[in-house]
């Protein structure tokens, strides 16, 4: 008799809802980086073991990161392209050559391309580093980028991203810094496929 009144009056008062569910928020994907980097160093002027390896070690680590903000700035991360202007990427290059930069953004990023982009899946890419060391200090470097990867496209669709460049960089008092370049790519846009037409229907 008690669990029936118990049951009528939970019906006539009703039951505190369950308190809902907070959905876990997804991370967002970590920031591009080369994976497959390999670094070498020339000495001029100098025995290679004279220079310090904390130096090498730093200067290398320096020079991939300068490439690694290059790439997701420019292709991977869509907060960071600014509308088309890319300013994380123009930021990577010294003030004389920044204005080049600017220029040839078409080439250096995904350019206009990146208003049609919802998301970048990074594929194989390399990274080859050159560092020169002279006077016990790195003066300069050398980078060969190769940065592979697929867009997924408003609307439907795909597009293959293929860009390599040639990079030249310099520290200076604002850290390493790009004071030249030569790069090349190609964006391809492949369409969704679409259904086929249904045949053989009743008239």
């Amino acid at each position: 008799m008690l669990v029936g009144a118990g049951l009528a009056l939970f019906l006539v008062l009703g039951g505190d809802d369950p308190a809902p569910v907070a959905r876990k928020k997804e991370p967002p994907p970590p920031p591009f980086a080369f994976t497959d980097a390999e670094t070498e160093f020339i000495a001029v002027g100098v025995a290679l073991d004279k220079v310090d390896e904390a130096t090498r070690l730093q200067a290398a680590a320096d020079v991939v990161g300068v490439m690694d903000a290059i790439y997701d700035a420019g292709f991977v991360t869509r907060s960071r392209w600014g509308d088309g202007t890319f300013p994380d990427v123009v930021a990577q290059f010294d003030q004389k050559a920044s204005a080049r930069a600017q220029e040839n953004l078409a080439e250096l990023t995904l350019g206009p391309e990146s208003a049609r982009v919802i998301e970048v899946t990074p594929g194989e890419s390399t990274l080859a580093v050159s560092i020169l060391l002279s006077k016990k200090e790195a003066t300069g470097a050398v980078t060969r980028a190769s940065f592979q990867a697929e867009a997924t496209l408003k609307g439907g669709g795909t597009m293959t991203i293929s860009h390599m460049g040639t990079y030249y960089l310099r520290p200076l008092d604002q850290g390493w810094k790009i004071v030249g370049f030569e790069v090349e790519g190609t964006l391809d846009s492949a369409s969704p496929t679409a259904a086929p037409s249904p045949t053989g229907a009743a008239a």
